[in-house]
């Protein structure tokens, strides 16, 4: 297929199918301004990866106060952005608010009691996530998230709208929210976003260690309830995560850390995988997808994460598929 890339002010777009993958920390984000990042960023090329996502955070508090850093040129965001550009790579900007610390489990848990706190909120998050949109605009992201996994937020449609049109006036990219798997069908405010962005965490099974065939058939449920859905929308679906943990579980509940059979645990992993890469290319409606997750190689630490992918099989699977 033949690349083009359609230029807009500071940001390129590509029009091809968006082969991704999330660059992960395991600190703020300076990770991301390192040299290791770079050749990080040129073996995903090689292996045929077109996109790559990072995750800036800001910190969430329970009385739903927001406190980021207010540097309006982050070097641990634009650099990346920068040598995306040299390499002719796409990137996704994708903020998450960090909870670690609060009573909340997990992003899809923060909610808030009392209409003071939620003002608070949208007040903080308005003017972080903008300053983020901003910066991905000056510095030549193609695609903005204007959110993550946060479910209990989303009956405020007006709120996000408004921030939706915020974002608008500074950033002329391409615009997604990422919503978790079992509700992006509840997100009222698709309409005013370029791409429907699912966190597809799906369980395709019922059992453990399924076979290729029950992968695939689980797989065919989930699209012929979300290809629908983006249909009745007219707009293209992206996988704004998509991961399977080393787990026999792993169809199943690809969220699930469990480590009683590493080499089974592996084998299914890269079947979910596999088939999961096979599936998305089959539906002119998938605008692509980014898997989770990866880190820069030298970070030994890569190694021990239940979604580990940085070994030698994983990566000839990438070959393979990303360079058919």
């Amino acid at each position: 297929m033949v690349s083009i890339w359609l230029f807009s002010g500071s940001t390129a777009v590509s029009d091809h199918f968006i082969k991704g993958m999330t660059v992960s920390c395991q600190t703020w984000g300076y990770e991301w301004a390192t040299p290791e990042m770079r050749e990080t960023m040129i073996e995903l090329k090689n292996l045929g990866a077109n996109s790559i996502s990072i995750h800036p955070y800001a910190r969430i508090y329970e009385d739903g106060h927001i406190r980021f850093r207010k540097n309006r040129q982050p070097n641990h965001i634009t650099t990346p952005i920068e040598w995306g550009k040299e390499l002719k790579i796409q990137l996704m900007i994708k903020p998450h608010l960090a909870y670690w610390g609060t009573k909340f489990q997990w992003r899809g848990d923060i909610n808030f009691e009392y209409e003071q706190e939620w003002q608070s909120f949208f007040r903080d998050y308005s003017e972080w996530i903008v300053t983020l949109a901003a910066i991905a605009e000056n510095s030549g992201a193609q695609i903005f998230c204007v959110g993550t996994e946060l479910m209990n937020s989303i009956k405020y449609e007006k709120e996000w709208r408004q921030i939706i049109s915020r974002i608008r006036e500074v950033y002329k990219g391409k615009l997604t929210y990422a919503a978790n798997w079992d509700i992006y069908n509840q997100v009222p405010f698709w309409d005013d976003l370029d791409y429907i962005g699912i966190q597809a965490y799906f369980p395709l099974v019922d059992q453990e260690l399924p076979s290729g065939e029950q992968i695939i058939q689980g797989w065919d449920r989930v699209y012929q309830e979300i290809i629908p859905f983006a249909n009745t929308l007219n707009k293209q679906i992206i996988f704004t995560e998509i991961g399977y943990t080393v787990s026999v579980k792993a169809a199943r509940e690809p969220w699930t850390s469990d480590h009683s059979d590493k080499v089974q645990g592996e084998y299914l992993q890269m079947l979910c995988l596999r088939i999961a890469l096979d599936k998305a290319k089959e539906h002119n409606q998938m605008a692509g997808l980014f898997l989770w997750k990866w880190f820069p190689e030298t970070q030994s630490f890569a190694h021990y994460e239940d979604y580990n992918l940085q070994r030698p099989e994983i990566k000839n699977l990438l070959r393979e598929m990303w360079n058919d």
